[in-house]
């Protein structure tokens, strides 16, 4: 095609169609199996000025975005805004909302301590206490351990604490663990020689769950959905650079953390082939 009648096509072009298309994809979300949901969450779109050199055109598109990896898919789509004007950048954060729930932590935590004896109290009051199994339960930001036992001591008993994380080691422990108020009271008339600080220095310590593998895991899914096909001509690339968690609290449902994911995203554009869309 002659550069006159190149230029004669590009006066009657229109991108709005393409962005609109765009815009529509990167609203819907994306299974992340194991992880949710992932939702871009675009709130604005860049456009700088168009330069036709020869037979080629060169402009740059860039986005503005909140990206959110959810347990469950929410909010509606927007419709197309008006664009503004183009800086380039290429840098991200995705956000992380997930619930860690209860029944997986208690599967991990009971691998770990099921069957264990200990030996507490001193003296006379000196008694072997077997583990029988534990559950995980939450709500008020703590953490509880329900706690069932046998041999020298027969029934149930509750450990509380609030979550930590260990950005270094990649691992969610308890800071502190103690025993519930009712449980200490029951104790205190029933079997004492439990509340000498051992079972809790000792559930303390296999109540640390290695999550490095799980994050690396969501990291891995996530680099997948950012580096795909968006529309035949246009692909999404990217690379993640950094991962920390913001905060986290214990509720009914599992534990529910948000994060941050840093990386850096950008659009590949085959000009030729998306042109052969609409042209």
């Amino acid at each position: 095609m002659c550069v006159g009648a190149f230029r004669k096509q590009l006066e009657t072009f229109s991108f709005k169609p393409f962005l609109r298309l765009a815009w529509d994809s990167l609203q819907a979300p994306y299974p992340v199996p194991g992880f949710g949901y992932l939702q871009v969450q675009p709130s604005a779109l860049r456009i700088s000025q168009a330069i036709l050199r020869r037979d080629s055109l060169y402009l740059s598109v860039g986005m503005s975005a909140r990206p959110e990896l959810k347990t469950l898919p929410q909010g509606e789509k927007s419709n197309l805004p008006n664009l503004t004007d183009f800086r380039l950048r290429n840098g991200f954060r995705l956000y992380l909302s997930q619930t860690l729930h209860y029944d997986s932590l208690s599967v991990l935590l009971n691998a770990q301590v099921a069957g264990r004896e200990f030996v507490v109290g001193k003296g006379l009051f000196r008694k072997t206490v077997r583990v029988d199994s534990v559950r995980l339960q939450g709500g008020d930001e703590k953490m509880f351990i329900k706690v069932f036992v046998s041999k020298a001591a027969r029934g149930v008993f509750y450990l509380e604490g609030k979550p930590a994380w260990d950005a270094a080691r990649q691992q969610l422990y308890f800071d502190q663990l103690d025993f519930h108020l009712e449980s200490r009271q029951w104790l205190l008339n029933s079997a004492s020689y439990l509340l000498d600080g051992t079972l809790t220095q000792r559930l303390r310590q296999y109540s640390t769950f290695d999550l490095g593998s799980r994050v690396q895991d969501m990291m891995n899914a996530v680099a997948r959905h950012m580096n795909r096909p968006l529309y035949p001509g246009v692909d999404s690339r990217g690379t993640i650079q950094a991962f920390s968690i913001d905060s986290m609290q214990a509720v009914a449902q599992g534990l529910h953390v948000q994060g941050r994911v840093e990386g850096k995203l950008w659009v590949d554009v085959d000009a030729a082939r998306l042109l052969q869309q609409w042209l």
